[in-house]
C-alpha cells in the first residue's frame, strides 16, 4: 500500500511500537468533506492505544490501515473507565488526494471497563474482534444495530455485561439479565422499577427528572439496585424531585453533577458513593431554586470537591438560590464560595445551626456545612452566586 496522505490528515496520532499509550476520549466529529482524523501504528510491531474515558467521547475517523493509509504495525485498543467511546460512520469522505475513504476501526478491541459503542457493524473492519469484560459494556444507536452487533461472531460480550444505547433512550433495547447503559441526555416521565430490573450506567448527558416528588426517583429504576454515573448530569425540569434516602448512587472517576432549577427543589437525600465522590460531586442551584440534602456527606464526604452554584440575580432573598440541610445532617465539602469568593473553612448554616458561619441569605435548616479548607480566590469548588 502507498502511503501518500498521513501527512495532510486533518489530525494524526502516531503510535510508536509495543508501548502502552494512553489518553482519556477519542473525540473527532468527522464532519470535514477532506481528510480524517487518524491513529497509526508507525512501528512494523503491535501498538496498544489505552482509552481511559470517564464521560463520553465520539470518533468518526480511521484507526489502523484503510484505503490508501498503510498503518506499518498493528493496533490494539484497550478501553478502561467508566465512560463510553462511541465510534461513527459518519458521512463519505475524500482523503487529500482524493481517494474514497471510509471511518473505521482496524484495530482489536478489548473492553475492561465503561462501554464501547458503534454506529453500525461495518465500522469494525471485518479482520478485527471486539471482547467484551464483565465490567464492560456494548452500546449502540437503536435496537436494531445493538442487535446486529450482538448477533456478529466478531462481538464476544460477557453474559454480565451490561447491554444499551446512546442518545437514543428505548427501554425496548433493555435485556433483562443485564443492566442498561446509556449514554446521553433524556427527561425522565415514566416509573422505570419494571423496566430495569437489573440496575442502570449512566455516561454524560443531561437526564432530568420529570417527575414530581417520591415518585420521581423511580425513572432510575430499582431502588435497590445499582445507579452508576460517569460524568452524569441529574436534573430537575421545572418540578420538585426527591432522590430517595434509600438510593445509593456510585460514582465512577467522570462523577456527576446535579442541577436545580426554576423556583423549584431538587431534593437528594440519596447516599453518593464510589471513587467519583470524592471528587466530582457538583451542584448547581439556579436563581430562586432549592437545593435540598437529606443525608450526612451526601457528596462524598470529607474529600468531596461539591460544588454549589446559583443564578446571577443576587439581589432579593427571593431571587436567590438555597441550600437546604435538615438538623442532624452535617454535609462535608472541601471548598466554599458566594459570588466567586472563597470562604473560610469552617461549618456554615443558617441561624439555629450552631455554625461558624451564618449565612441565612443563602442557607435553610438547622443542619450544617462543614468546609474543609479555605479556597483559593479564583477555581473554586463549590460556589453560590
Amino acid at each position: 500500500m502507498i502511503n501518500p496522505t498521513w501527512q495532510q490528515v486533518f489530525v494524526r496520532l502516531d503510535l510508536a511500537g509495543s508501548a502502552d499509550q494512553r489518553v482519556g476520549s477519542l473525540i473527532s466529529s468527522g464532519n470535514a468533506a477532506r481528510g480524517r482524523a487518524v491513529i497509526n501504528s508507525t512501528a512494523a510491531t503491535t501498538s496498544t492505544l489505552t482509552l481511559n474515558t470517564l464521560g463520553s467521547g465520539s470518533f468518526e475517523g480511521v484507526i489502523g490501515a484503510s484505503g490508501p493509509c498503510a498503518s506499518p504495525g498493528a493496533i490494539n485498543l484497550i478501553k478502561e473507565g467508566g465512560g463510553a467511546q462511541i465510534f461513527k460512520q459518519g458521512q463519505i469522505f475524500v482523503w487529500n488526494n482524493n481517494v474514497p475513504g471510509t471511518n473505521m476501526v482496524n484495530a482489536n478491541v478489548t473492553v475492561n471497563a465503561g462501554a464501547i459503542g458503534f454506529s453500525g457493524i461495518d465500522v469494525l473492519g471485518s479482520a478485527y474482534a471486539v471482547t467484551i469484560s464483565a465490567n464492560g459494556a456494548l452500546i449502540a444507536p437503536d435496537k436494531a444495530t445493538l442487535d446486529a452487533l450482538r448477533a456478529d461472531n466478531r462481538f464476544t460480550v460477557d453474559t454480565v455485561a451490561a447491554l444499551g444505547l446512546y442518545d437514543n433512550w428505548d427501554l425496548s433495547a433493555a435485556d433483562p439479565n443485564r443492566m442498561f447503559y446509556y449514554s446521553g441526555g433524556v427527561t425522565l416521565t415514566s416509573d422505570n422499577t419494571a423496566a430495569l430490573p437489573n440496575g442502570l450506567i449512566l455516561a454524560a448527558g443531561d437526564m432530568r427528572v420529570g417527575v414530581d416528588g417520591a415518585a420521581g426517583d423511580a425513572v432510575f429504576g430499582p431502588v435497590d439496585k445499582p445507579l452508576i454515573l460517569n460524568g452524569t448530569s441529574i436534573k430537575n425540569s421545572n418540578n420538585d424531585p426527591v432522590l430517595s434516602a434509600n438510593r445509593t448512587m456510585t460514582l465512577n472517576a467522570g462523577g456527576v453533577a446535579f442541577t436545580a432549577g426554576w423556583n423549584k427543589t431538587l431534593t437528594v437525600l440519596s447516599k453518593l458513593t464510589g471513587g467519583g465522590a470524592l471528587t466530582s460531586a457538583i451542584v448547581d442551584v439556579h436563581r430562586s431554586a432549592t437545593l435540598a440534602v437529606g443525608h450526612d456527606n451526601a457528596f462524598g464526604g470529607a474529600a468531596s470537591t461539591t460544588r454549589l452554584s446559583a443564578g446571577i440575580d443576587n439581589s432579593t432573598l427571593g431571587q436567590q438560590a438555597r441550600i437546604e440541610i435538615p438538623a442532624g445532617v452535617d454535609v462535608a465539602v472541601r471548598q466554599f464560595a458566594i459570588n466567586g469568593v472563597s470562604k473560610s473553612a469552617g461549618s456554615w448554616g443558617a441561624t439555629g445551626s450552631n455554625a461558624d458561619n451564618v449565612n441565612d441569605a443563602i442557607f435553610t435548616g438547622a443542619g450544617i456545612l462543614t468546609v474543609l479548607e479555605t479556597g483559593p480566590a479564583y477555581g473554586t469548588l463549590l460556589q453560590v452566586r
